[in-house]
């Protein structure tokens, strides 16, 4: 495991890779596929804050800010937890976590309005095991999500975190 704040770096090291916000997983997605093809909002925000080579086409490219500040990572906000800074936050993000809903080539994302997936991958992804107990039912697209049976090399739902242990018990001692 290799954790870093900069995907710039990350690439280079890592055949797979997890994006976190506030202690939850937003995306895991091999790498490639993650440079190429952001699904949640931050992880695209995160892309376009990564400097180019080409100082040329550094400057003339178009960049995604993330607006506001982040929430209290004590008292995270309910629903998904970038909700308060995301484009295209609507009610069920303040509402509803997200589950990790799994996309074509084992590409996880929590996002209820995903990005670069059209209405068939949509419909057609299925929610993650590795999802937090915490998450509510409804996938991207508005349908209840059966979980599917894949599960990431070297995770496990009991290693999931402390963040998704019940009555805010860390599991320490």
């Amino acid at each position: 495991m290799f954790i870093a704040h900069g995907l710039s770096v990350v690439r280079h090291f890592s055949d797979q890779i997890a994006v976190m916000y506030l202690g939850k997983f937003m995306e895991v997605s091999p790498a490639a596929e993650l440079y190429s093809k952001p699904i949640h909002p931050y992880t695209e925000a995160l892309l376009s804050a990564m400097p180019l080579p080409d100082p040329r086409e550094n400057r003339v490219r178009e960049r995604r800010v993330i607006g506001g500040e982040p929430p209290n990572p004590i008292q995270p906000p309910p629903g998904c937890r970038f909700h308060t800074r995301c484009p295209r936050a609507t009610d069920i993000c303040q509402e509803v976590e997200p589950p990790l809903a799994e996309y074509a080539g084992g590409h996880l994302a929590a996002c209820h309005h995903p990005l670069n997936v059209d209405s068939t991958e949509i419909s057609a992804a299925a929610r993650s095991p590795l999802s937090p107990l915490s998450a509510g039912e409804l996938m991207p697209g508005g349908r209840e999500g059966a979980a599917s049976g894949t599960q990431l090399p070297g995770v496990s739902r009991a290693t999931a975190g402390p963040s998704d242990a019940p009555d805010g018990q860390d599991g320490a001692g």
